[in-house]
């Protein structure tokens, strides 16, 4: 069977392609990429060094959500982020090189404090706390890929130790929790 990576659009129209479902594509695959060597560990210590491409591939399944949720609210509400076209078209721009999760959310949510309406208190602390968590450990997706940063200093030197399994759990909550906002944004355009 083949595969669309072009977001199951005409590929002799790329102009047609959406970039929102296309972003979605790439985050959902690099979930369940991540999903996929989770589910392949068989406790072996040979397998430790997997938790770097564990980490990177589901850190930046998040990243992608949260830019995918920010493209929709532009294209739902481009009014947030601006008067003119212009405007809109450099904070969209803009998206490309920012890489921290925290960031990301808070630019979001302040643009959007309807983000978290539907989630009760419990859940959306929760949400916030692991993405602080990520974030903290993986301010600019470079921890989990490289051993040191551009300085020279050890990444990712305060984690001791991951639970693979829980780490899998607590993603799939965050992409679920990211997957109800796009619904309230989405929701936008149902409404007078």
């Amino acid at each position: 069977m083949p595969l669309n990576p072009l977001g199951y659009s005409d590929p002799r129209q790329p102009s047609a392609r959406s970039l929102i479902g296309r972003r979605g594509l790439y985050a959902d695959g690099y979930r369940t990429a991540g999903d996929r060597l989770v589910d392949s560990l068989s406790g072996g210590s040979i397998e430790a060094s997997l938790i770097y491409p564990i980490l990177y591939v589901y850190r930046h399944h998040l990243e992608l959500k949260i830019k995918e949720l920010t493209d929709l609210l532009i294209a739902v509400r481009p009014e947030l982020f601006g008067k003119d076209p212009a405007t809109i078209e450099d904070k969209s721009d803009a998206l490309k090189d920012k890489h921290g999760l925290k960031a990301l959310w808070n630019g979001l949510e302040g643009r959007y404090p309807k983000c978290s309406s539907w989630a009760s208190k419990e859940y959306a602390k929760a949400f916030r706390r692991l993405l602080i968590e990520l974030d903290d450990h993986d301010p600019s997706s470079q921890a989990a890929r490289y051993e040191t940063d551009r300085r020279g200093n050890a990444t990712l030197n305060r984690l001791r130790a991951i639970d693979p399994l829980a780490l899998k759990r607590g993603i799939h909550m965050m992409s679920n929790y990211l997957g109800c906002v796009f619904e309230v944004i989405a929701d936008e355009v149902c409404e007078p």
